[in-house]
């Protein structure tokens, strides 16, 4: 009997652990999401996406980064703005 409750009790650490882990990494990996400009290397194409932190580091899956982080939609914007004048962004069509 003694040998079920020791399982039973390694069992239920492993489960609960990960929980323990996520909750002390919730300050850091939960900051607010920032706006970026990410730019295609192909068509010079560039917009506006929210990004959000994973482990340290804003991710996204396509593009270069061309601006930010940005707390707002708006200087996200502004930014395609500027790289449209200068030429390192084309303008959608």
């Amino acid at each position: 009997m003694q040998k079920l409750s020791a399982l039973t009790i390694v069992l239920a650490a492993i489960l609960v652990w990960p929980s323990f882990i996520a909750i002390g990494q919730q300050p850091h990996d939960q900051e607010s999401p920032r706006w970026f400009v990410l730019r295609d290397q192909e068509s010079s194409r560039c917009h506006a996406e929210i990004l959000i932190r994973v482990q340290g580091n804003y991710r996204h899956g396509r593009g270069l980064r061309a601006g930010g982080p940005y707390t707002s939609e708006k200087d996200a914007r502004a930014r395609i703005a500027a790289l449209s004048k200068t030429g390192t962004c084309v303008t959608r069509e």
